[in-house]
């Protein structure tokens, strides 16, 4: 949905604002010295998720690597040689129900987490019993693959599929690690700090005893991309290797004529509003947003790089997506974050602390909170200025992350593994 003309909200945005940034981007070529098979087990039912694995894979396969990819959401390109999906798009049905909102605010953590491990397991059994699955590691099966590559949200029951291809493996998280993902690869677990996504904690100030002593006892209870501007820094093992924004697109799509006239005709600027894709917002912030202004344009599916990218957008209410947040820095867009599960408190309570985004909570804001909200971010140059700030932040770095990415990939199947990046403690206890 893209809000424009909001009355006397915008009539102090005149300002035009430049920015000028400098990249050096690594050039992946067509041709590699070796050409390697590679098994990529991405199950999540959500788009999000998705578009990470398929910027990594089309690199990948453009390398020269033959891909064979398990996924829920299939791009059904003919056009692609030697990259084979399968399909298990059922998942959408069976596995997990996204409205899980209700599940998580009306439950406490052990009941919620109980809902998600049951959700999992479903998702698991169905990956398995897949009969093209099955026909990848029966006995008498042929298949054989350099390297596993498996969303960590599935491992690790997953991981086995390097155990029957005689492979290594490497998991892959399109959020940040949760604490059982980092007691898994024996990274340190840190009860005490703030730096992981799933502490109880939203502050990025430090915590009090009492919320020190509550996390180490969540944390012990439970018992990557990631972006290093957008959460708290952490020690991590050298087999730990980090990503992110691999699937910005360096040019933004076209917009469809009817919306990008809709927004050129935005005298005053406009606001993008999106929730994702597996997220059906409740009836009252609908109708909250909609009466903010008689001006709106409405989609079931809008290009959102396209629409960031305008030069006359002003802001963005979102979920709190990592992705979402990744387009919005890179296009410099100020945030309005309205969460609603898992990472999304974190990262919006975290962007809010750096000055980019303001906050608003699900279950207790009103229409006059979301007018007051947006009434002060687009009258407070500031939340520009800081995220102009993060976006140079975010580009100051030596590589381009999706090459890293694929030079590890690459360095793990040469290295045969390169077990000698592991943490020998994890064997040992």
């Amino acid at each position: 949905m893209v809000v424009r003309g909001i009355p006397e909200i915008v009539q102090t945005i005149r300002r035009i604002y430049y920015t000028c940034s400098l990249a050096i981007y690594y050039v992946l070529g067509t041709s590699v010295t070796e050409s390697w098979r590679i098994l990529v087990v991405a199950p999540t039912p959500s788009f999000s998720h998705q578009i990470v694995f398929r910027s990594l894979c089309r690199a990948l396969h453009k390398r020269g690597h033959e891909i064979v990819t398990i996924t829920s959401i299939p791009m059904r390109n003919s056009s692609l040689l030697n990259y084979t999906e399968i399909d298990i798009s059922s998942l959408y049905q069976k596995a997990v129900d996204w409205q899980m909102i209700r599940t998580w605010q009306n439950s406490n953590q052990l009941t919620f987490k109980r809902y998600i491990c049951k959700s999992l397991n479903i998702m698991i059994e169905e990956i398995f019993k897949n009969p093209d699955v099955r026909m990848l590691y029966t006995n008498d099966s042929n298949e054989s693959f350099d390297v596993v590559m498996v969303e960590m949200i599935a491992s690790p029951a997953m991981n086995i599929l390097g155990y029957v291809f005689n492979a290594p493996v490497i998991g892959v998280s399109t959020l940040e690690l949760h604490y059982h993902h980092q007691y898994i690869i024996g990274n340190p677990l840190l009860p005490s700090h703030v730096s992981t996504w799933d502490t109880s904690v939203t502050n990025s100030d430090g915590m009090s005893f009492w919320q020190k002593t509550q996390n180490f006892l969540y944390v012990w209870f439970s018992v990557y991309e990631w972006n290093a501007v957008l959460t708290s820094a952490r020690p991590d093992l050298p087999n730990v290797i980090y990503f992110d924004s691999i699937h910005v697109e360096q040019t933004p799509p076209i917009l469809p004529q009817n919306l990008k006239m809709f927004l050129d005709d935005a005298t005053d600027g406009f606001i993008y509003v999106s929730f994702g894709g597996n997220i059906d917002i409740t009836d009252e912030i609908k109708r909250s947003l909609v009466e903010l202004t008689s001006n709106v344009f409405t989609a079931e599916w809008l290009p959102q790089q396209g629409i960031l990218a305008h030069p006359k957008i002003r802001a963005f209410v979102y979920h709190g997506g990592l992705q979402s947040t990744e387009e919005a820095v890179h296009y410099a867009v100020p945030l309005i974050g309205i969460p609603f599960q898992f990472d999304q408190n974190y990262r919006v309570c975290y962007l809010t602390s750096l000055g980019v985004a303001k906050h608003l909570d699900i279950f207790t804001c009103s229409k006059e909170d979301i007018d007051n909200v947006i009434r002060d971010l687009l009258s407070d140059m500031r939340y520009k200025d800081n995220m102009l700030k993060l976006r140079a932040r975010a580009n100051d770095r030596p590589y381009d992350s999706l090459g890293k990415a694929i030079w590890w990939v690459e360095f793990v199947i040469r290295h045969k593994g390169a077990a000698y990046l592991r943490f020998n403690g994890n064997d040992e206890s």
